[in-house]
C-alpha cells in the first residue's frame, strides 16, 4: 500500500514537471526532427533537440529531417508549433 501511494505520488509530481518544462516552451522557436509517424491530433510528430514531443500541424513529408518550429502552446505531455522552415 505504502509503495503504490509513492508511486501515486511521484508520478503526479513527474507529470506536472513535464507540463511545466512544455509551458515554458511556448514563443521559443526549437529544431525538431520531423517523423512520419502520424498523431491523433491532425498532425505528425516530431522530437524537440531537448527532447520534448512535438505535434506538427497538418501534412508534412520531412521525415527524419530538421525543421525549426515556433511553440505555440503546451499540453500535458507535448508541445505544439507550427514549422517555421525546413532545414534540409
Amino acid at each position: 500500500e505504502v509503495i503504490k501511494n509513492r508511486n501515486a505520488v511521484l508520478s503526479e509530481v513527474s507529470a506536472r514537471l513535464v507540463e511545466a518544462a512544455n509551458e515554458r516552451q511556448v514563443g521559443r522557436v526549437l529544431e525538431v526532427i520531423s517523423e512520419h509517424k502520424k498523431n491523433d491530433h491532425g498532425g505528425f510528430w516530431g522530437i524537440s533537440d531537448n527532447y520534448i514531443k512535438t505535434n506538427l500541424p497538418g501534412h508534412t513529408d520531412w521525415g527524419k529531417d530538421v525543421v525549426s518550429v515556433r511553440i505555440t502552446s503546451a499540453n500535458d505531455d507535448y508541445v505544439d508549433g507550427d514549422v517555421i522552415s525546413p532545414q534540409r
